[in-house]
């Protein structure tokens, strides 16, 4: 029997759906998985098996079939362990197919059933909306992250038999649910903090590099190496000065701006991206290489001015 579930990835920084097919036939038992796949997502063969083993769900012994698509592209991290599993319970008749239509489904699998967090889940939920996709099952650790995003409905999920259950309709599990009017109610950067962390968390993962976020007052969220020297502190008058330019630079290691008013400096170069809002200078996105690493490019340029639209039109809606 076949099945398709509806899963995403990051690519940079930006979201995108993947969707999982399943086959399961008659044939020498086996559990074969495609897709352009990393040496993590292939490792979710075993997780997934053994979780639902654990679960309570026996995999009976045929041939299965797992496709990630689309083919030609790199499919990274754990997020595809619960979609992969269920994907799997609807090929076997134990979740009806139209219980998954138009849901986006992520989760890492731990090997007694248990629903993991995963990181990207903030672009994969916005670009879900922008798809039409009006549902989506994430791991509970997760789940105030994507009730940012309007005009989904969030259901947090603690385990693989919970995830079952909610499908089957045999028990009830309350959406999700946080204030962003309050927050942007607020006019502050600080305030999208939850945005902001997962897009540092993203950016930092992808280029390699420590990046910041700020706004008028302070850095908001920082990730990569030097993380902790940023996090939290006030911001110094050279980068208010250069968010008050109102445009995406590239600066050399000569013309670097200091970041904190306690900078210890060591830049190779950096990239700084201001954020705006209805017009409006509300922060700026940096990445930064220090002293002994490459230099930064265009690739770095692209990332942080995707980021930084990113967080303003988070801001405006």
């Amino acid at each position: 029997m076949y099945s398709k579930v509806t899963s995403g990835g990051v690519l940079g920084v930006e979201g995108l759906l993947i969707q999982v097919e399943t086959d399961i036939n008659d044939g020498l038992p086996m559990f074969h998985m495609v897709g352009f796949l990393s040496a993590c997502v292939k490792e979710a063969g075993e997780r997934v098996r053994t979780a639902l083993k654990n679960s309570g769900f026996q995999i009976p012994p045929k041939k299965i079939t797992i496709n990630l698509s689309p083919a030609d592209i790199r499919k990274e991290g754990t997020a595809y362990d619960l979609p992969i599993a269920i994907g799997i319970m609807v090929s076997m008749g134990l979740i009806p197919n139209d219980k998954i239509e138009n849901t986006l489904i992520m989760g890492e699998l731990g090997l007694d059933g248990r629903i993991n967090a995963v990181s990207g889940i903030l672009p994969v939920v916005h670009h879900a909306v922008k798809q039409g996709i009006t549902r989506c099952l994430v791991p509970a650790e997760n789940a105030e992250e994507a009730a940012l995003i309007r005009n989904i409905e969030v259901i947090p999920l603690r385990t693989l038999s919970e995830a079952e259950s909610y499908l089957n309709e045999k028990a009830v599990i309350e959406p999700a649910f946080v204030d962003v009017e309050a927050l942007l109610d607020q006019e502050d950067m600080g305030e999208l903090g939850d945005f902001a962390k997962e897009y540092a968390q993203s950016l930092a993962q992808v280029s390699g590099y420590t990046v910041c976020i700020a706004d008028h007052d302070q850095i908001i969220a920082a990730s990569g190496k030097r993380a902790k020297e940023y996090a939290g502190r006030l911001i110094d008058e050279e980068l208010e000065t250069a968010i008050l330019k109102r445009k995406t630079v590239k600066l050399a290691k000569k013309e670097a701006v200091r970041l904190t008013q306690n900078d210890a400096g060591g830049y190779q170069s950096q990239v700084i991206s201001v954020i705006t809002s209805l017009g409006d200078c509300v922060g700026a996105v940096i990445i930064f290489s220090e002293n002994g690493e490459t230099e930064l490019g265009e690739t770095e340029i692209k990332l942080a001015k995707a980021a930084a639209g990113f967080l303003g039109r988070q801001m405006e809606q």
